[in-house]
């Protein structure tokens, strides 16, 4: 009798934590606004990075300007939907700090379908990840804002960087990192066609779609056995 109820409390365990679903947490533009409900009046955002995100970050930073005061930067912690630190930092020149301010009317593509969008092109190219890099900044020619889209392996290291338009949705560019240190990349120029960059000791072309950005649907993850949503529909 004894083991007859151990056994159904095991079983009981096991259903449980077979059925629970991952936490999710926040995507990019929702912290985002946020913070500009009770961002300083003088500041100006200019930048969000969240890191480790399976497939969202727990928190995203928010990095902003004061134009009185441009040898400092001021960088927020939002999780939840609040503030949860911040901290104010020197302006170094040979940083790569963003500098175009983003305009909150120009975001109509968020983190999570930026990741949809990654996640393809790496069931598309046979490529493993663990967890996910994100970027939002603007371009300094069209103030186009742009996810950076940076899929890593178990150990931290990138193994593909995608540049997807927070405005339209498109895949503007594409490296992927082979661990052979051979290279895929592609991109589109101004007339629309694909372009080779060059990364690493060997390029071979990606074709990539122009398309904009498709509604959301079901996709299988594909992840790395220590990643939490293996094999798990979204």
């Amino acid at each position: 009798m004894r083991i007859l109820f151990i056994a159904i409390i095991s079983w009981s365990l096991l259903t449980a934590l077979s059925n629970a679903t991952p936490e999710r947490y926040a995507s990019g533009i929702p912290s985002l606004d946020a913070f500009l409900k009770v961002k300083p009046a003088n500041q100006i955002v200019v930048g969000i990075t969240g890191f480790y995100g399976q497939d969202q970050p727990q928190q995203w930073l928010v990095l902003a300007k004061d134009p009185n005061s441009e040898d400092y930067l001021h960088e927020y912690v939002i999780s939840d939907g609040e503030i949860k630190g911040s901290r104010k930092m020197r302006n170094l020149p040979f940083q790569d700090i963003p500098d175009v301010p983003i305009n909150r009317g120009r975001l109509r593509v968020d983190s999570d379908l930026a990741f949809e969008l990654a996640e393809e092109l790496a069931l598309d190219a046979k490529m493993a990840y663990d967890s996910v890099h994100y970027q939002l900044r603007c371009r300094d020619q069209n103030h186009e804002p742009v996810w950076m889209v940076n899929m890593l392996d178990p150990a931290g290291r990138s193994v593909g960087i995608h540049y997807i338009s927070a405005e339209t949705g498109i895949i503007l560019r594409s490296v992927w990192h082979r661990s052979d240190r051979q290279s895929m990349s592609s991109s589109r120029g101004t007339d629309g066609k694909p372009v080779n960059l060059l990364y690493g000791a060997s390029v071979r072309e990606i074709t990539v779609s122009g398309k904009a950005a498709p509604k959301k649907r079901e996709v299988i993850r594909v992840i790395t056995p220590s990643g939490v949503f293996q094999s798990a529909n979204k």
